[in-house]
């Protein structure tokens, strides 16, 4: 063996050339002794052990792998998704860092998100339907129109003649009675205030602000229709002095402005019910009660017709005539009732929230008119309808009595008594 450097002899078990100083001791180790090498591996003893039962808790797992093409894998210190795997054998039977006691892969699962079901989080039950800030906003500009509209004249009745007929008029100084005012307000409150109930996501708000923009077109065409009566006898009366020489040489009547602001309440009141109609539908909740529903239609029936049966000897056809000939008081007074018999034959046979919303706010004006002339409530309150052919006490007909006693009943049992959401099981994933 010779150094690699100057070629010098070398010795075993040297560690430097004597010649030139190059460390050689790698080049000089004791060879072994010669033999036959075996080629069987050397044989080790493994003594076996019971199998793990306690492995690593959930929360110490590596979090999944992150899909091709997504950003890199997170911290596992501050990864906070969940497992969407199978689940794990080694993780039944987890013990709890913290607490050190067992548990087993469903009580951990419990802790970690879970699918989102309406009926497991009632709290969906709260979220705003479609066009629900729509609604809100539409609904409350028309109730508010309809409110400002009867607290201003709504005619303007001027003329030299001396007849009492001269000067403004707002809505109760017409022959529709002492209620008619706050029939406006409280009509004009369930449209703002079903607007305001669906933005906080209940569909009988919805149903509510509808029911009281249907009620209010018909009621804003009798308005219209009284306007016309009450400028027409002004100005017979002031032409009648006139000519009997009391005096008297000019005549001028003019719708003003509340009037213009209530049919505008009511023109818009069309745009709440198309909105509110997009949430008639499934609101993932249970039905109500049928059989409650369909005693609810027959009861707002009842209610709206009760009106329409004449007295004193005065026949049927009368309520589509009377005194008033072919005007649009009467129209109006026939399109009132029908609409508290429809929105409550539909809103009750719809067995939902939405529907007993309806109906409630079709019946709206038509309630407050029962109650304010069954209780006397103001000089001159108005019966439902404004008036009974051949009534002379101005009260309501005894079945208009028993359909609204009635139906306002079985709105409350059937709000009261529908069926709550029950919890339907998960199928949990890791």
């Amino acid at each position: 063996m010779n150094c690699p450097t100057c070629g010098a002899g070398l010795d075993t078990g040297q560690k430097y050339c004597i010649q030139c100083g190059t460390s050689v001791a790698a080049l000089t180790l004791p060879m072994p002794p010669a033999g036959p090498v075996s080629a069987a591996p050397p044989t080790v003893a493994i003594k076996p052990t019971a199998a793990p039962t306690v492995a690593a808790p959930i929360a110490q797992l590596p979090p999944p792998v992150a899909p091709v093409g997504s950003a890199a894998r997170p911290d596992p210190q501050q990864w906070t998704g969940r497992w969407t795997g199978a689940v794990p054998e080694t993780m039944i039977g987890a013990q709890h860092a913290s607490t050190g006691t067992q548990s087993t892969v469903q009580e951990n699962l419990h802790t970690a998100a879970t699918p989102y079901s309406p009926l497991l989080a009632p709290d969906v039950l709260s979220i705003p339907g479609r066009g629900s800030t729509a609604l809100a906003v539409v609904a409350g500009i028309a109730g508010l129109a309809v409110i400002i509209g009867g607290f201003i004249p709504v005619l303007n009745i001027e003329t030299d003649a001396p007849i009492p007929d001269a000067g403004g008029y707002k809505v109760n100084d017409m022959f529709l009675g002492t209620s008619v005012l706050l029939g406006f307000v409280i009509a004009g409150l369930c449209m703002i205030g079903g607007g305001v109930l669906a933005l906080l996501g209940r569909r009988i708000g919805a149903g509510l602000a509808a029911g009281a923009a249907l009620v209010t077109i018909p009621v804003a065409i009798v308005l219209w229709g009284a306007v016309d009566l009450v400028s027409t006898r002004a100005e017979q009366n002031a032409f009648a002095i006139a000519a009997a020489g009391g005096g008297g040489t000019f005549f001028r009547s003019k719708q003003d402005v509340g009037l213009f602001v209530v049919l505008g309440g009511a023109g818009l009141g069309l745009v709440v019910i198309i909105v509110a109609a997009i949430q008639s539908g499934n609101d993932g909740r249970p039905t109500l009660n049928l059989p409650l529903g369909v005693a609810g239609a027959v009861a707002s029936v009842l209610a709206a017709i009760g009106q329409l049966i004449p007295g004193n000897g005065r026949s049927f056809s009368d309520n589509f005539s009377d005194i008033f000939g072919s005007h649009p008081v009467i129209g109006g007074r026939i399109a009132l009732i029908a609409i508290v018999a429809l929105a409550g034959i539909v809103g009750f046979l719809r067995s939902n929230r939405w529907g007993v919303g309806l109906a409630l706010g079709g019946a709206s004006i038509w309630v407050w008119q029962w109650l304010s002339s069954i209780a006397s409530l103001g000089e001159a309150p108005a019966p439902p309808g404004y008036f009974a052919i051949g009534g002379t006490d101005f009260k309501p007909h005894v079945l208009t009595t028993i359909g609204v006693i009635v139906m306002l009943v079985i709105a409350v049992v059937v709000l009261v008594t529908a069926p709550k959401p029950q919890p339907q099981p998960q199928q949990h994933t890791i």
